[in-house]
C-alpha cells in the first residue's frame, strides 16, 4: 500500500515543498536510499508501506490514495 504525502519538487528538483501552501520543508523521513528521482521523473513524496511508511519520491501520475490534514 502507498499512499499521497502532498509534497512535492516539481519546480526545482531537490527543493521540496507542499502541494497546498507552496511551504518549503527539510528532509526529515526518506527511506535509505530515497529521494532517487528515478528515470528522472519521480517529484511527489508518498509514504509506502514496503519502505515502513517512511518517506518516497514516486510519480506523480499513480493513482494511489492520499493521507489528508485535518484542522
Amino acid at each position: 500500500m502507498q499512499f499521497w504525502a502532498d509534497g512535492t519538487d516539481k519546480d526545482t528538483e531537490g527543493t521540496w515543498i507542499w502541494g497546498t501552501t507552496g511551504e518549503h520543508f527539510e528532509i526529515s523521513d526518506w527511506q535509505a536510499g530515497e529521494p532517487n528521482h528515478e528515470a528522472g521523473e519521480e517529484d511527489c513524496l508518498t509514504l509506502f508501506r514496503n519502505y515502513d511508511y517512511h518517506w518516497n519520491d514516486d510519480l506523480c501520475d499513480r493513482l494511489l490514495g492520499y493521507v489528508c490534514e485535518k484542522e
